[in-house]
């Protein structure tokens, strides 16, 4: 049993609640009182589930502040438009029901109960298999088979609603824990997405209407994550107070004829939770749209005067309403600019972006630390990113002999 003292924000007036949250041991042990977030109990991601969705039904907003003398910006993220409540009314609840709903079809086509409530043991875990195994040929809606790791997510999902409604879902017997690590061995390696050239990137500008703000703040997003000072994530939670256009002498302007540099200020990241802010200055890249500096004049232009401690991602839409750059249409300008240069666009996601980034620093002669560091890379993680190209093994075989015949070995 933990207390949790929040602060949370309703729709007539600040409260502070006391949620006494039941969920046995958080973490296992670790050394020097630090807690690795990789060893977290299911029990308490099923606490975490239950806050989000108190914020969705309830418009709470639930802040890190409860944790005494510690500032954790990642955990506070979701809590950063909280000075702007209609944003909370726009997030996807489809999401958190999805699990749910995959269930529920599933059991009523195969004319079972969905809460499994005339069913032993034993034969609930026989259903549960069953769902896994569909789930692991058919997938859960989407017509193909998915990966052992969407299944854990699924049966977690929809084990958090049956705890809720005091039911039992026994998808951490033994039986099924051994059948999930199977199927995770079945799964095909993971295979990393194409980066994008710059030939792909200049396609995918072709269609786009800078004239709508949907289409601004999609390029805004492309312009400054080609750039590798943002990961994908961090982008979104990126606030616009955090970036600034400046002119020649270092002032702020709105002006692209006289912006020379863009500036950004990058508060937290996974690898940097409670450092100091870190600052990146990129610009102008010389190209005539592909640029970070235009992309942050498209920055000021789609937010029609939103308060600026919201996610820089957020535009108003044609409806009026606030609005958040998703990285579906990301992905989908990406893939049909590379399905119209001949590629498969199979092979290209948003995470194409990273990785075209790291690419052209790599191609362009630059060495590895100045990637590492300007991409907030904290290991050789970067190298994952960067995909080898033409010109660095053209004469990679005329190097290997042209050497020394002889080799001197120190004994």
């Amino acid at each position: 049993m933990l207390g949790v003292r929040t602060e949370a924000t309703s729709n007539q007036a600040p409260v502070t609640l006391w949620c006494m949250c039941s969920f046995g041991s958080t973490t296992r042990p670790q050394s020097r009182g630090r807690t690795d977030c990789r060893r977290t109990t299911p029990g308490l991601k099923r606490s975490f589930a239950l806050l989000g969705h108190w914020e969705l039904a309830f418009h709470f907003r639930f802040s890190a502040v409860h944790v005494a003398g510690v500032e954790n910006r990642i955990a506070d993220a979701g809590s950063r438009s909280s000075s702007n409540r209609a944003l909370g009314r726009n997030i996807n609840v489809h999401q958190v029901l999805r699990p749910l709903r995959a269930w529920y079809q599933w059991a009523t086509r195969h004319r079972i109960h969905p809460a499994l409530l005339v069913y032993s043991t034993e034969e609930r875990l026989q259903l549960i298999t069953d769902f896994i195994l569909h789930g692991f040929q058919h997938g859960f809606g989407c017509g193909r088979p998915v990966r052992g790791s969407i299944i854990v997510a699924t049966l977690q999902g929809i084990l958090h609603f049956f705890h809720a409604a005091g039911l039992q879902f026994p998808c951490d017997h033994p039986q099924i824990r051994m059948l999930l690590r199977g199927i995770a061995r079945l799964d095909a390696p993971v295979r990393h997405k194409a980066p994008v050239s710059i030939q792909v990137l200049e396609h995918c500008f072709g269609p786009l209407n800078l004239s709508t703000p949907s289409d601004q703040a999609l390029w805004v997003v492309v312009s400054v994550i080609l750039f590798p000072a943002t990961s994908r994530f961090s982008w979104f939670a990126l606030k616009a107070a955090d970036i600034a256009v400046l002119d020649h002498s270092g002032s702020p302007t709105s002006l692209a004829s006289e912006a020379m540099s863009v500036h950004i200020r990058l508060k937290g990241s996974k690898t940097n939770q409670r450092g100091k802010p870190t600052l990146r200055m990129l610009n102008r890249s010389g190209h005539q749209f592909l640029c970070p500096v235009f992309g942050a004049i498209c920055l000021l232009k789609a937010r029609h005067g939103l308060p600026l401690e919201i996610p820089a991602a957020v535009y108003i839409n044609a409806c009026g309403r606030p609005e958040c750059v998703s990285s579906l249409p990301l992905a989908k300008s990406i893939r049909q600019a590379a399905s119209s240069l001949g590629s498969n666009p199979a092979e290209f996601s948003a995470h194409s972006l990273r990785a075209g980034g790291a690419t052209h620093m790599y191609r362009a002669g630059i060495d590895a630390l100045t990637i590492q560091f300007h991409g907030r890379w904290a290991s050789d993680t970067f190298k994952q990113y960067t995909r080898l190209c033409k010109e660095s093994v053209n004469e990679l075989a005329t190097k290997i002999v042209s050497g020394s015949k002889h080799m001197h070995r120190l004994q």
